[in-house]
């Protein structure tokens, strides 16, 4: 009797466990038929008392409509379900599907990039990546496109001082050293190109041009065109490219600054979450209206980077810059310490804080003053942006960045308030 009644509940478990299995099989069974109130049913019996209950059934509605050929209504759905619960991977993952079905294949491959940066199924993210990579193919050349609307409580960078002391005499400033609000708007394009060279060997040529344009006299408007071309490589690991630089300034259509140099950038994976960077330059600047600004620019900027979560990252740098010119008193070196935070939150939102303190030393005494120019500035910046806020594909980010300067010379000393309204859109 014992050995039956073990046999029978052994029995038992199988037939259940059969049973269950089969049941979980029912919904994709009965789509592949097309029997919708069969899928309906099914779906009823698996998630029925479940508090997510209603997101299945209407991802289900979704499914059954992709199934029968309305991928408008499917893509409908999907969205509505991921307004309400964007981390439901199933309905991201289907509209996906909704959007290569309506042939919408570069909103489709959008939704795959998004998927797979917030996704913890490293093998969906793998496949969704290698989706993405084999639908863009081998891409080889491309233009970027940039405009910005820049607001700024101090758009000179000048002092709030009227008058400064000069051998013990009182000097008034001129109206363009001092603070002046203002707007400025800049329009940018960078276009790039690239050659392989080998398995893990890439030159990059790229050619960008800014165009600033100020509501004031008391700042000119100013264009800047930069030209570089990298020799790329690539490893398990980490990556480093290096190359020739090049870029002119000009303002109000004049040629004010050329610099032309080498430049560097390198970065290595230190660990799954631990990314060590290093950019770096070495210019020959050129003034030609104003000769003795002439000198050398080289500048480092070695940090890294920690991804505290799948969402989260810090970011540690420390840009060290040396600046020579032909009168001492104009040559510095320049030393700041900064970290930022960026994360994106369960909406989509993105935010961003950073902060920078640092101390700029120049080398010869002031004009007028016994003594050399020390500057200490500190500088707080938040940005925000948002996975789902789109103009026309131009995607916005809102920046804020408070900055305050102390000096050793009066002319020197300044606060600024920068409102930045960026959009950004690459093909």
């Amino acid at each position: 009797m014992k050995h039956f009644l073990c046999t029978a509940v052994l029995w038992l478990a199988a037939f259940l466990v059969v049973t269950s299995a089969a049941r979980a099989e029912t919904v994709a069974q009965a789509l592949q038929r097309g029997d919708a109130d069969a899928a309906r049913a099914a779906l009823n019996a698996q998630v029925a008392g479940r508090p997510d209950a209603g997101l299945h059934r209407a991802h289900l509605e979704g499914m059954i409509a992709l199934r029968q050929g309305d991928a408008a209504n499917a893509i409908t759905i999907f969205r509505a379900i991921l307004d309400v619960a964007p981390d439901f991977e199933p309905s991201r993952l289907w509209l996906i599907r909704a959007h290569q079905a309506a042939g919408q294949g570069a909103r489709a491959m959008a939704q795959a990039r998004r998927l797979a940066a917030q996704t913890e199924d490293t093998a969906l993210r793998d496949q969704l990546l290698d989706q993405v990579a084999a639908a863009q193919g081998p891409r080889r050349s491309g233009i970027a496109l940039r405009f910005a609307l820049l607001p700024s409580s101090n758009l000179t960078g000048g002092t709030s001082t009227e008058t400064v002391v000069i051998d013990g005499l009182p000097f008034t400033l001129d109206e363009g050293s001092r603070k002046a609000s203002g707007i400025g708007v800049t329009f940018g394009a960078t276009a790039w190109r690239s050659w392989a060279l080998g398995p893990s060997w890439t030159a990059i040529g790229s050619a960008s041009l800014d165009h600033r344009k100020f509501n004031t006299s008391l700042k000119p408007d100013e264009t800047d065109l930069a030209l570089r071309l990298d020799a790329a490589y690539r490893g398990e690991k980490g990556s480093v490219a290096f190359g020739p630089r090049l870029s002119l300034l000009f303002q109000d259509g004049e040629r004010v600054r050329r610099q032309a140099g080498l430049g560097l950038s390198a970065t290595y994976l230190a660990t799954p979450r631990l990314r060590l960077f290093v950019t770096a330059d070495l210019l020959q600047q050129r003034f030609p209206k104003s000769p003795f600004r002439d000198g050398i620019r080289a500048s480092a900027t070695p940090g890294l980077q920690w991804a505290l979560s799948q969402r989260t990252m810090l970011t540690l740098e420390t840009p060290i810059l040396r600046e020579t010119a032909q009168v001492r008193h104009l040559a510095h070196t320049d030393l700041a310490f900064g970290v930022g935070l960026t994360t994106r939150l369960d909406s989509g939102l993105h935010l961003g804080v950073g902060a920078l303190v640092g101390r700029n030393s120049y080398d010869g005494n002031y004009p007028g003053f016994s003594f050399a120019r020390r500057d200490r500035v500190r500088s707080l910046r938040l940005s925000l942006s948002h996975d789902q806020v789109q103009l026309r594909g131009l995607v916005p980010e809102l920046g804020l960045t408070r900055k305050w300067q102390s000096s050793t010379i009066p002319l020197h000393r300044m606060t600024r308030t920068d409102v930045s309204l960026s959009l950004s859109r690459r093909f």
